[in-house]
C-alpha cells in the first residue's frame, strides 16, 4: 500500500484542538482548531462526492511512520478495492473515486473514498470566516 502526498496541513506542535466531522449524502467537512503564529485558527477539509468513510484512533491505524497533519491518497487501496468489489453493477460510486487519508494530531485518523477534496483556512479561529476553499486534488 503506497501513499501519495497530497496536502500538508498547517502544524500545530502541541497537535490539533477540538475536531468537528459532518457529513451529508455527498459531501464530508473536517474542521480543526489549531495554533498558528500566536493565533487560534480553524482549518477545513471538504471531501467532495463522498462514498464511505471511516475515523479511528491514531494507535488504531495501519499504516507505518509519522504521517501527521498531511493528508495522503492511499494508491493501490486494499479497501476501494473491496468496496469496488461489493458495488452494485451500473452504479460506479467508487470507480473514478480516490482514498483518502488524514491523520489529524492528537485526534485519530480519517479515511474518505471520494472524488476530489478541498482544504481551506480561517485567519482567526471563526467558523463564518473561513473562506471559500482551494482544491487540492
Amino acid at each position: 500500500m503506497d501513499l501519495k502526498q497530497v496536502y500538508s496541513l498547517p502544524r500545530d506542535e502541541a497537535g490539533y484542538g477540538n475536531i468537528r466531522i459532518t457529513a451529508d449524502s455527498v459531501n464530508l467537512s473536517v474542521e480543526f482548531e489549531h495554533w498558528e503564529g500566536g493565533q487560534n485558527k480553524l482549518g477545513l477539509i471538504k471531501f467532495l462526492d463522498l462514498s464511505a468513510f471511516r475515523f479511528y484512533d491514531e494507535m488504531q491505524s495501519d499504516f507505518e511512520g509519522d504521517l501527521s497533519d498531511t493528508i495522503y491518497e492511499v494508491v493501490d487501496s486494499p479497501w476501494r478495492k473491496q468496496l469496488l468489489a461489493t458495488e452494485p453493477e451500473n452504479i460506479h460510486g467508487v470507480k473514478d473515486k480516490h482514498h483518502f487519508t488524514v491523520f489529524l494530531s492528537n485526534n485519530g485518523c480519517l479515511e474518505v473514498i471520494a472524488e476530489r477534496l478541498e482544504v481551506a483556512q480561517s485567519e482567526d479561529g471563526v467558523r463564518s470566516h473561513i473562506p471559500t476553499s482551494t482544491s487540492a486534488r
